[in-house]
């Protein structure tokens, strides 16, 4: 999986937000398809 990610074959729609921001996306919906990362 991370090998077809780096080049570009897989794409994973995210939605980022810094840990210290994480108390105003704790309860956030985050829209179908797409996933959290929290950037630390």
């Amino acid at each position: 999986m991370f090998l077809l990610a780096s080049k570009n074959i897989l794409k994973v729609n995210i939605e980022t937000v810094n840990l210290s921001d994480i108390e105003k996306m704790w309860n956030a919906e985050v829209p179908d398809g797409k996933r959290l990362v929290v950037v630390i």
